[in-house]
């Protein structure tokens, strides 16, 4: 900073971020029992953040998030999940293929090496529109272009 000129608007602002996940008192945390339960409860939040970031960077518009919780506890409820959409024409549609391709592969030679047909089937539609997009992986237009010419 310079001396002598001032920054921002000279307002202060106060943004709630809800009830702390964690508190830790020094007295406390010497106890096992206490520690693995920070512990456990940071984990279930860490877990879910780590999902969030995984679909996220899949680019899947998709989010869970806990909407009530207990300081030191870790979550007990399901987590509310949030799908996002847009009307524009073909805005996110080949992301989320590009994303679930692999999946679909693998689902399809998953359920013909075990004799599945009949659930191949019910695979195939979306196998297609994968490959429409251009995101079908060549073991997977492989795979589709047997069974379509079955």
């Amino acid at each position: 900073m310079e001396p002598g000129k001032s920054y921002g608007n000279g307002h202060s602002y106060r943004v709630p971020l809800g009830k702390p996940i964690v508190e830790v008192f020094l007295k406390e945390q010497e106890a096992q029992d206490y520690r693995d339960r920070l512990r456990e409860c940071l984990s279930r939040w860490v877990e879910l953040d780590y999902a969030n970031v995984t679909y996220r960077r899949m680019k899947v518009p998709f989010t869970a998030e806990w909407m009530e919780w207990e300081t030191n506890v870790p979550p007990e409820l399901a987590a509310r999940i949030f799908h996002y959409w847009n009307p524009t024409f073909d805005k996110n549609i080949p992301e989320i293929l590009s994303s679930i391709a692999p999946g679909i592969t693998s689902l399809l030679l998953n359920l013909r090496a075990q004799q599945q047909l009949e659930k191949v089937k019910l695979v195939l539609p979306i196998a297609h529109l994968a490959r429409e997009y251009g995101v079908l992986d060549p073991m997977g237009v492989e795979v589709l272009e047997q069974f379509s010419a079955a």
